[in-house]
């Protein structure tokens, strides 16, 4: 049986096809690696989101095991997770070669461990906002830099879709994942909006930007 390591947004969305092969989940976990919102997203506009980082900069972060039906091999583990990753779900002619992808350091490439006795795989993408691994950065600085590339995120395409920085901060904290920078991240974006919580930051900026009416 092979497992897949969820933190941060596949939690909550792991994507079709990676939820029915889900037959069971394991809980109350954490990753073996540090966690940060040090990574900008293209699909998201980029917003931050969570990867793996250093300890010097990061903590353990909430995390749980998708259990895969005993019929699915390591390798179909991969494909799935990658395409999900990729936003290309379902579409079984896209395939994760390994090589390829660790031939590039800016690719994401899935890693093969084990927890809780369970083979898991997860996926690393190397961090690339500069300030987050930044030793002479304070955290209000690194959170301040997050809020502003959060709230840039927000536009008219990842604000119907729900993928700009804004949601993905108030999904993360929703499941229970919480990093260093997390508290200091939301309380910059309150402050800034002058709103009692990420929702209603999320309404007020797609107003002020003409989104929504």
């Amino acid at each position: 049986m092979i497992g897949i390591l969820a933190y941060g947004s596949l939690i909550a969305n792991p994507g079709i096809e990676i939820q029915v092969a889900t037959t069971q989940m394991i809980f109350d976990l954490e990753t073996p690696f540090a966690v940060e919102y040090a990574r900008l997203s293209i699909r998201r506009n980029d917003a931050p989101t969570l990867v793996p980082v250093p300890f010097t900069v990061g903590d353990s972060v909430k995390a749980l095991i998708l259990l895969l039906d005993t019929q699915v091999s390591l390798a179909e583990a991969r494909h799935m997770l990658y395409r999900r990753e990729t936003n290309r779900v379902n579409d079984q002619k896209v395939k994760y070669n390994d090589d390829k992808q660790r031939a590039d350091p800016g690719r994401l490439v899935i890693e093969l461990d084990t927890m809780a006795d369970v083979p898991i795989i997860y996926t690393r993408l190397a961090a690339n906002i500069p300030i987050i691994l930044d030793a002479s950065a304070s955290l209000e600085q690194k959170a301040a830099e997050l809020a502003r590339l959060a709230v840039e995120s927000l536009n008219q395409e990842t604000y119907c879709a729900r993928r700009d920085g804004i949601q993905y901060l108030s999904d993360n904290i929703t499941a229970g994942v919480s990093t260093q920078l997390t508290p200091l991240y939301q309380h910059a974006i309150l402050q800034q909006t002058g709103t009692p919580d990420l929702g209603s930051a999320r309404e007020l900026l797609a107003k002020q930007k003409g989104i929504i009416s």
